[in-house]
């Protein structure tokens, strides 16, 4: 009987990383081959697991530095090759971009787990902060997507410099993966055992924030959006709800005008 319940358990487990991690180590895109400048470094979280990263590097001949490093988190499906266009625009418009893959995903060593992605992301924070700091930018900006923007609410809890940083922006996301679970098939978040800490009062945030989310998003409802900006305490705060819009698409459906918005924000804060 001992030996069924721990096959029960073990199982439950493997479904748990299932549900909120989906990643590969296809190679969808090659930067270069697109003209983009990226320079790939491995990078080492606290546990000593080796991390893939790419940092893509502003394109002069379209626009001058904008002198600003956003940081990129994705979301819970295959790796950075394949959410490289999310970013990738923002190289004509002289902004550079680092982003990382969560262990498991990519080149990325390990398997992800609550925990071990927590490590991930403080990782990811530490290292593009180096750069912030080493470049002399004048301004840090955090993206973050989907899983990702849990990941990153979460991890910004831990993360020394976050008063440095000078606008977050979340899209299509939630605080806690669990709510998302039970919101799909109740009982279904009882199958996710957190490993780590969740990010519930968002007392940490006190950066300019955007929150964007799509009415017809069928992965992510934007009720979960909303909970976040209802959250978030200060008044540095947008609200984005795009009519129409699916999951994590801000930057693809209507492009022009949410990316025009959001060159507006940066270049103010």
């Amino acid at each position: 009987m001992k030996k069924i319940i721990l096959i029960i358990l073990a199982s439950l487990l493997v479904s748990c990383s299932q549900i909120l991690y989906q990643p590969d180590q296809y190679l969808y895109i090659r930067p270069a081959d697109q003209g983009f400048n990226v320079v790939e470094e491995v990078i080492v979280a606290t546990d000593g697991t080796k991390l893939g990263s790419w940092f893509l590097k502003h394109n002069p001949t379209k626009e001058p530095s904008k002198e600003t490093l956003v940081v990129f988190f994705h979301g819970n499906a295959q790796n950075i090759s394949a959410h490289f266009s999310v970013v990738s625009w923002m190289s004509d418009y002289g902004f550079d971009v680092f982003m990382g893959d969560y262990r498991g995903y990519g080149i990325s060593e390990g398997s992800p787990s609550p925990s071990g992605v927590e490590k991930d992301a403080l990782a990811f924070l530490g290292h593009s902060y180096k750069i912030f700091k080493k470049n002399k930018y004048k301004k840090l900006v955090v993206l973050a997507q989907s899983l990702g923007g849990a990941i990153a609410l979460n991890a910004l809890q831990f993360f020394p410099h976050k008063n440095e940083i000078n606008l977050l922006v979340l899209d299509s996301t939630f605080i806690n993966p669990k709510a998302v679970a039970h919101d799909k098939i109740w009982g279904l978040g009882y199958l996710i055992i957190s490993g780590a800490h969740t990010a519930e009062n968002l007392h940490h945030l006190t950066m300019p924030t955007v929150v964007v989310h799509g009415v017809e998003d069928r992965v992510i409802p934007y009720k979960f959006g909303l909970e976040i900006y209802q959250k978030i305490e200060h008044d540095k705060k947008w609200w984005w709800l795009r009519d129409h819009g699916t999951h994590i698409a801000t930057f693809h459906e209507n492009a022009k005008v949410y990316r025009q918005k959001l060159m507006e924000i940066m270049n103010s804060h």
